[in-house]
């Protein structure tokens, strides 16, 4: 029973000490690499930027799909831009017309 006590309180206080170690960090997931195949329009839902200042490895834009997926493109291609405007103007209708929350 001591034995088991003892572990448990081990465990504690590592899990603590991870905790501590992390502080204000937020743990972010980040795009290794961009894919240069075009994604159906109709399947994203909306985007965000990912940025090497944040942390991560190389900057993208993560397209989320309507089903909460997240894929990583490369900012420059033609096709990412477009979509991008797309998304915003669609976004910015919603917004006015007061059906996006």
């Amino acid at each position: 029973m001591a034995h088991c006590l003892g572990v448990l309180c081990l465990v504690s206080l590592s899990f603590w000490s991870v905790l501590q170690v992390s502080g204000d960090h937020q743990v972010m997931d980040c795009c290794l690499r961009t894919s240069p195949v075009p994604f159906p329009h109709k399947l994203v839902r909306n985007y965000r930027e990912q940025r090497i200042q944040e942390g991560c490895p190389v900057h993208a834009v993560v397209l989320i799909t309507v089903r909460g997926k997240q894929l990583c493109a490369p900012p420059s291609a033609r096709w990412v831009k477009h979509l991008k405007r797309m998304l915003d103007r669609r976004h910015h209708h919603k917004k006015s017309s007061g059906t996006f929350p």
